[in-house]
């Protein structure tokens, strides 16, 4: 499952964000920087992510700051970015301090040959009693925390407008926790994705695509390895007008280590639709192997993902942001499925080009699969909850 990897960033951005102005940011030379920051102020009625007779309530501060970097000579671009998001509150044991930084470039060496790479480094957290680590009981433990490490490289071979082109991609994505070794031991996780594409221009904005790869996922000692072949066919729309992105499906196959081999559909999806000039949607499908979590599972599990954000701006300076998201995790028993849903809502007020503020809130609420014979106290078992939280925002940008 490659594609959204690449493209989906493209299509998705952040919903504060699109509040700003495409000319936001100071010029530099011929370089362009963008720093921004947001304050957000909250309180929620679940902190740890429990069921309803073990709720605890919070209030919190989170502060996000941003800066971009974008610089453009010739045929080759350059962009850089830092993101950062620091939380403090009434409840210690949920504070984080994320930080982020990632670049990319591209370039062409001939009308019929360019390159793209882009790498990440991250340090980041799973909120307690969200992730399979801390579900059954989030306050033995501290949040866990990770860092990661994600490089890209694509190459195309053919002009733009060309019928055919022949495409090649590598990614490189490792992830490795940083504390609870007694629960996320032989759980980090290195995936090592070649693949290659042969897509055809079906018309002038629409391209056509056959895509295969091989992911192979490798775990630390005593996790279980897995390899994933899959092969895929799709479409392609250019993002312009008010409709654009791609659509895959294909069948991919996973051994994993000690488990049984599954065959499975694979789906994904990267679409935006602007009904109007002052209104979009964007949405994002994704149905493939779950790569994150814990590795100690017998077979494959399966991760199904659907994501819809609606933008609406009433006037050049009033604006809505709402966001669906489901999830939804198949296990093999006696590991239970579970399904995951939030809604989030944001309205906002730009007063000036470089400052917004605005209300919002959130509902998220998880449930689980049935496993005959399996009880609470088992294993891998995530305690259904409902979480709801209010909170007002200020960005700040230049």
């Amino acid at each position: 499952m490659r594609s959204i990897r690449f493209f989906l960033p493209i299509l998705l951005g952040s919903g504060i964000l699109n509040a700003v102005a495409q000319d936001a940011g100071v010029r530099i030379g011929e370089t362009r920087l963008t720093p921004s920051v947001v304050f957000e102020v909250g309180a929620s009625d679940n902190a740890f992510r429990q069921s309803e007779d073990e709720e605890v309530d919070e209030q919190f501060v989170i502060i996000s700051p941003e800066l971009k970097w974008r610089a453009n000579k010739g045929l080759t671009e350059v962009q850089a970015s830092y993101q950062g998001a620091f939380k403090a509150g009434d409840l210690e044991e949920t504070e984080f301090t994320d930080s982020s930084i990632s670049g990319e470039i591209s370039t062409e060496f001939s009308k019929r040959s360019r390159i793209e790479a882009d790498a990440r480094l991250a340090f980041g957290h799973l909120d307690l009693g969200s992730d399979i680590f801390t579900r059954t009981d989030p306050l033995a433990f501290d949040q866990v925390e990770f860092f990661s490490q994600r490089a890209a490289v694509t190459y195309t071979f053919g002009a733009r407008q060309a019928r055919g082109q022949i495409i090649g991609r590598f990614l490189l994505d490792n992830l490795d926790y940083t504390n609870n070794d007694s629960v996320t031991a032989n759980s980090g996780r290195l995936i090592l994705s070649p693949s290659i594409e042969f897509s055809f221009r079906a018309s002038a904005d629409t391209r056509v695509f056959l895509s295969v790869g091989i992911d192979e996922l490798i775990r630390t000692e005593g996790g279980n390895d897995r390899t994933s072949i899959d092969a895929v066919v799709g479409s392609r729309w250019d993002i312009t007008g008010r409709t654009g992105g791609f659509a895959e499906i294909g069948v991919g196959r996973s051994s994993l280590d000690g488990g049984n081999d599954t065959t499975e559909l694979t789906l994904e999806a990267g679409l935006f639709f602007e009904p109007r000039s002052f209104s979009r949607f964007d949405i994002a499908v994704e149905r493939g192997f779950f790569d994150d979590g814990s590795g100690d599972f017998a077979d494959a599990v399966i991760n199904n993902e659907l994501s819809v954000t609606w933008r609406h701006d009433y006037s050049s300076r009033v604006f809505h942001i709402a966001d669906l998201s489901y999830q939804n995790v198949e296990r093999t028993c006696p590991a239970l499925d579970d399904e995951t849903a939030e809604f989030r809502l944001e309205v906002g007020v730009q007063i000036r080009r470089w400052i917004s503020l605005g209300l919002g809130g959130e509902i998220e609420s998880r449930t689980n699969g049935d496993c005959p014979g399996v009880v609470v106290a088992d294993a891998n078992i995530a305690p259904d909850y409902d979480r709801r939280a209010a909170f007002a925002f200020l960005r700040l940008s230049l």
